[in-house]
């Protein structure tokens, strides 16, 4: 095989599924996660939601989130990933610390 060709899994990073077994937000809360990967998707409740991959405790997860906050954090820091995160909740919003 001629090794120029490029795969698709090295060109196309964001149309990878995310994988893992869904976790609820108010269990992930205040603990320390590795996020391995996400994605801004359709939402069947809001216009758009993220869907964080993360490992905790050696095992794959996903989450969903509408916080722009996080949204935001991610998509800001998306070159640096995988990192160590926790999702906390500060007020009525969440964020990544």
């Amino acid at each position: 095989m001629n090794n120029t060709i490029k795969r698709f899994s090295d060109i196309a990073k964001d149309d990878i599924m995310l994988v893992g077994e869904k976790m609820k937000m108010e269990n992930v809360i205040d603990k320390e996660i590795e996020i391995i990967a996400f994605a801004v998707i359709n939402s069947k409740y809001t216009k758009l939601c993220t869907k964080i991959q993360f490992v905790y405790e050696n095992k794959t997860y996903f989450v969903f989130t509408g916080s722009s906050i996080i949204t935001g954090q991610l998509e800001k820091h998306k070159d640096d990933l995988p990192f160590l995160a926790t999702i906390a909740k500060m007020d009525r919003c969440l964020t990544l610390t």
